[in-house]
């Protein structure tokens, strides 16, 4: 998320999605989690949200070439591995952790 001002280190503050009743908007970042192989492993990130007619993008925002796709609230479904992607948190602040040299 180093593209959207979150740097690695930093801080976030997120409030519970479900507690807020949370609809996806574009241009909110939120903390999501991917869970595969029947929850053997589970994944959490930060990703920025986009709204599209059809679907809802999960963008990571980040300059390293490794994270360039976007998730989807529906990856996996239909599909031999079942992969469970849903948004956790919206992310209401970050804050930038000072490291002494």
């Amino acid at each position: 998320m180093n593209l959207a001002g979150i740097a690695e280190g930093d801080l976030v503050h997120c409030v519970d999605a479900l507690d807020i009743g949370y609809h996806p908007r574009t241009g909110d970042i939120v903390e999501v989690e991917r869970v595969r192989f029947q929850g053997r492993e589970v994944e959490v990130s930060l990703k920025q949200v986009e709204v599209t007619p059809d679907r809802v993008l999960l963008w990571p925002v980040s300059d390293n070439p490794r994270w360039k796709a976007p998730l989807e609230l529906t990856e996996g479904l239909g599909e031999n591995e079942e992969v469970e992607v849903q948004i956790r948190g919206l992310v209401l602040n970050a804050i930038r952790r000072f490291h002494m040299v």
